[in-house]
């Protein structure tokens, strides 16, 4: 199935009054200005009824269906606390502090977007009772990788949920890292592929990001200080002036993703230009390099050199690519990107994350299971569990899931803008004013229901042209003619020559029980010189365990 037809089962979209969600206080970035568009914030956007929704739903039941008790029962008992509840698996079985954050992010996220007063009261209730384990001095009992989910938690608490004083609790533990934390800030190498040594500072560089957007909320200079401890240089610079850097292979491959949010939010606060181009050269790197068509990428969770690698990997590797975390990082560094310079190709890879890659995964079970890598080994891949429950992917997975509300639509003083053609409605307000409902635009369902396309994309609804909204594949906006109906179906994927090995993905197929590439015949598709990643010192053939 090309993305077209996939599409066609999609829906519509729609212009519509208010919807139930609630709003979270008066909280808000203050870097406006660095932004052409916004996103709606998880305020004002439904989801109408289609596999998404349904996902959105099953996941809201799974977690808030976690037992409370079982999610701090390790917190509590680090902090000699009385205890009930029953123990976690797998990556929870001493505490859950490696996912614990992303799971109040993921609530916040979604409560505020669905309006969902309970689930929302249940994370500001585990938050509440997870703060009593704090110690006197604000020691959380978490490394840097721990510690940063955390911080993005209380971040999303206070900004989705309207719980302010999540934003004292970060500055109680934001004290404790500034002075705790070891500051070696080692870079990562491909010994060391995500900066634990020499005392466990596990992924580092990821820390800047929410300590800038709880500085960006609050002009707390606290926030400003911790996130100028942990920026990225060494790593960061060798994108100021290229996307084809020098030293970004071998590295750990979600997470040096993730780092760019920082430089990101960077920008955001200071305005400084050598960031934004940083983070567009690594995403330029990132699409052209290291992913595949699914837009999943990280054969072994290592970054790749351009030189054939990626493809050679689909012969021997089980662990593809982190589709949740992947999935995570995508989403956000995209989501950054389309918002600071109005530009519609950065949200292409939201849509081939979202189609191919997260709406694929299979769904986190009650019992810790997740779906963490996808299989694209060519002829033989299929969809598994990870072998440890409860990994980090069933804390981006709630994220991610959640984050669908987030990446359909963004507006200006002057526009609406369509990103994704996902069944969904949006309330729209306009110099104070709710635009007016429509009737579903049913495209490409109906060929003859089209529009015409303006001359922004994505695509672009003005205030004083609310009838016409476009609902289409807005990554192929600009090669469309002006009568949509007439448009010809594009083949899914980019011809790239690093996925000479896997072939032209011409079909959306990661929503089936198993993964099968269609390839080219050898005269349209030619092989690459093959350096594989799976061989080599300190490269394991497979990141499982024996059997």
């Amino acid at each position: 199935m090309d993305r077209r037809s996939f599409l066609l089962a999609a829906g519509s979209a729609c212009l519509v009054p208010a919807s139930k969600a609630f709003a979270a206080g008066p909280l808000e970035f203050a870097v406006a200005s660095r932004t052409r568009l916004q996103t709606f914030d998880y305020r004002g956007v439904r989801l109408l009824d289609s596999r998404f929704q349904q996902q959105v739903q099953q996941t809201r039941e799974l977690y808030f269906n976690m037992p409370s008790d079982d999610m701090l029962k390790g917190f509590r008992r680090a902090a000699g606390l009385p205890s009930p509840g029953n123990d976690m698996r797998g990556w929870c079985q001493h505490n859950c502090g490696a996912t614990f954050g992303q799971w109040i992010s993921g609530m916040a996220r979604l409560s505020c977007a669905t309006g969902d007063i309970p689930l929302r009261d249940k994370a500001i209730l585990i938050t509440t009772e997870w703060e009593k384990t704090l110690a006197p001095d604000g020691n959380p009992r978490m490394d840097t990788y721990g510690w940063e989910k955390m911080a993005c938690g209380l971040v999303d608490l206070a900004l989705y949920a309207g719980y302010h004083h999540a934003l004292e609790i970060l500055e109680r533990i934001t004290l404790w890292a500034s002075a705790h934390f070891d500051r070696s800030r080692s870079p990562a190498t491909e010994a060391d592929r995500d900066g634990r040594r020499p005392h466990g500072t596990l992924e580092w560089y990821t820390l800047p990001e929410n300590s800038l957007r709880a500085y960006a909320i609050t002009g707390n200079k606290t926030f400003l200080d911790f996130a100028n401890l942990w920026l990225y240089p060494s790593y960061w610079n060798k994108f100021a002036d290229t996307s084809e850097p020098k030293g970004g292979e071998y590295l750990h491959s979600y997470s040096h993703m993730n780092t760019f949010c920082g430089a990101a939010m960077v920008y955001a606060v200071t305005g400084d230009p050598r960031y934004l181009r940083i983070v567009r050269n690594a995403y330029d790197w990132a699409r052209s390099t290291q992913t595949y068509a699914s837009g999943g990428y990280g054969p072994g969770e290592w970054s790749v050199p351009p030189d054939g690698s990626l493809g050679q990997a689909l012969d021997v590797r089980l662990d593809t690519a982190e589709i949740p975390c992947g999935s995570w990082a995508g989403f956000k560094l995209s989501r950054y990107l389309m918002s600071f310079t109005g530009e519609a190709r950065f949200g292409d890879w939201i849509e081939t994350l979202l189609y191919n890659g997260i709406s694929a995964a299979l769904p986190v079970q009650p019992d810790g299971r997740s779906f963490y890598y996808a299989d694209y080994r060519v002829g033989m891949g299929a969809k598994t569990f990870f072998w440890d429950e409860w990994p980090c992917c069933s804390g981006t997975y709630i994220q991610t899931v959640a984050d669908y509300h987030n990446v359909i639509y963004l507006h200006d003083d002057t526009g609406l803008y369509v990103n994704l053609a996902i069944p969904s409605e949006v309330s729209w307000k306009h110099d104070g004013q709710t635009r007016p409902p429509h009737p579903a635009n049913h495209f490409p369902r109906n060929r003859r229901d089209h529009t015409h396309p303006l001359a922004r994309a994505p695509c672009r609804i003005c205030p004083a042209r609310a009838h016409t909204l476009l609902v289409s594949e807005c990554s192929h906006l600009r090669q469309w003619p002006a009568r949509l109906h007439q448009a010809r179906p594009k083949p899914m994927g980019r011809p790239q020559a690093h996925l000479a090995t896997a072939g032209y993905c011409r079909r959306a197929l990661s929503h089936a029980g198993t993964r099968r590439f269609r390839r080219l015949p050898p005269s349209q598709s030619r092989r690459l010189p093959v350096r594989s990643i799976a061989h080599g010192p300190g490269r394991p053939l497979l990141l499982s365990p024996p059997r």
